[in-house]
């Protein structure tokens, strides 16, 4: 999703997500691998940093074996992740969320949640070790309590740019991650109402922000292991497909891709913690189809694993169907205005396996790195059939957001082991071992 408001009280940015399911591990000086499950921002190019980075000296670390995961681009639309929380152990499905930086579960008593289990929700007074937040002047204050209200876009997969809230107040409990107990108790939100359009929530209780630090500048999940030496590093890594995917903790994962890492810098945040990325945000200077500029701005990107498809903003969109209109109009189906309902304006078609192969590479250029999709990396079954392929439509996987802001999604990280070395503020993007990730 995309998170764009939080209370006001607490920084605000724009953002997106995407989750993962769990690995099972203890932790020497390895990265952990944990397996996956799928669940705005607007950044000046100004922020944008082009410093060279120092080399990583221990950037591959041996893995600990992985846990195979749940969770697909469509009809889920969400990879997730069990974290643990309080005592005794509550293990709840949470998004890994690029795109945010929060940690937020589903109360008992939450109105509006979707899941009815009892097994979904953290319950405070069932755990020994909770500890309630008191207002300290930074919060939203309520009750003496410190609260949490935070906005998101792309959560209501039948319309990504409208919004869904989540409310809640915020808690201090002792967690684990991929098996590994931190010590010190993690800040997060409890979900005591939610609007009824949130539907990525509909398969998993809550997400797991990985960008910056979350409420009141305290660490994430991820940052918190690292801090207390239980995890290498900072950084993480992630690969998804159809079938779930894996989430490394502390480094990278050698099994789970083919060469090396080309890297991408990323943006940086002044606000609480200089120097810590808090948004992962690159910098597109071109978009190119088989190979062709379709000539647009350079443009500030966010990655974020919660969102599924590629969203552009009206101004690199708009070039887009240009050039296919131009292009291909005669070669491929259903990509001319001539033809007023077509994949650019939200229609779906039956196609067959070879006009669909027929579709061209999409392409975009970054500072360090080019990521390519290809012809089934966006052109998206509608749903999938119950059985066979039989009457399947297609539709185009990008979405035009009206908007300014850019969003790459797990269609094209699928193709990717994305490393998010967060000590050397860059991303490593580097081709996966697809038959090792899941």
């Amino acid at each position: 999703e995309t998170h764009f408001s939080r209370s006001a009280t607490m920084h605000l940015i724009s953002r997106f997500l995407v989750g993962l399911v769990v690995l099972v591990g203890s932790l020497s000086s390895k990265p952990v691998t944990v397996d996956l499950r799928h669940l705005k921002l607007d950044v000046p190019l100004a922020s944008l940093t082009n410093t060279p980075v120092s080399g990583w000296k221990r950037e591959i670390y041996e893995a600990l074996p992985n846990t195979p995961i749940y969770g697909n681009i469509l009809p889920y639309g969400i990879f997730w992740l069990k974290i643990g929380l309080g005592t005794p152990t509550k293990k709840l499905n949470v998004a890994i969320d690029t795109g945010s930086s929060d940690t937020i579960v589903s109360l008992d008593g939450c109105k509006g949640c979707h899941i009815t289990s009892d097994s979904s929700y953290y319950y405070p007074a069932k755990s020994s070790t909770n500890t309630n937040t008191t207002c300290d002047g930074f919060c939203m204050c309520k009750d003496h309590h410190c609260y949490f209200s935070n906005t998101y876009q792309t959560c209501d997969l039948k319309n990504p740019t409208a919004p869904c809230t989540i409310k809640g107040p915020l808690f201090k409990d002792v967690f684990e991650l991929g098996g590994i107990k931190g010590d010190k108790k993690l800040l997060f939100g409890g979900i005591n109402f939610q609007t009824d359009n949130f539907e990525q929530f509909q398969h998993i209780h809550g997400v797991m922000g990985l960008s910056g630090y979350n409420f009141e500048g305290k660490p994430t999940p991820v940052n918190l292991l690292a801090d207390e030496g239980k995890i290498p590093s900072k950084a993480f890594a992630m690969c998804f497909n159809d079938q779930g995917g894996k989430f490394t903790l502390g480094g990278a994962d050698p099994a789970l891709y083919h060469g090396s890492f080309n890297y991408t810098p990323i943006a940086f945040s002044s606000h609480l913690n200089p120097g810590q990325p808090e948004l992962f945000a690159l910098q597109c200077t071109d978009f190119l189809v088989n190979g062709g500029s379709i000539h647009i701005s350079d443009h500030a990107v966010i990655v974020d694993s919660g969102t599924n498809n590629l969203l552009l903003p009206a101004d690199v969109y708009n070039p887009l169907y240009d050039y296919f209109n131009n292009k291909y109009c005669k070669k491929l189906p259903h990509v001319c205005k001539s033809e007023t309902h077509n994949l650019f304006t939200g229609g779906c078609f039956t196609m067959t396996p070879q006009q669909r192969a027929s579709f061209p590479p999409l392409s975009m250029v970054f500072n360090g790195a080019t990521l390519v999709l290809q012809a089934d990396d966006y052109i998206l079954k509608k749903s999938k059939p119950p059985y066979g392929d039989a009457g399947v439509e297609y539709c185009l996987g990008i979405g035009n957001t009206g908007e300014s802001f850019f969003i790459i999604g797990d269609t094209t990280m699928t193709n990717y082991y994305a490393l998010f070395d967060v000590p050397n503020r860059r991303i490593g993007w580097a081709p996966v071992n697809a038959k090792n990730c899941f």
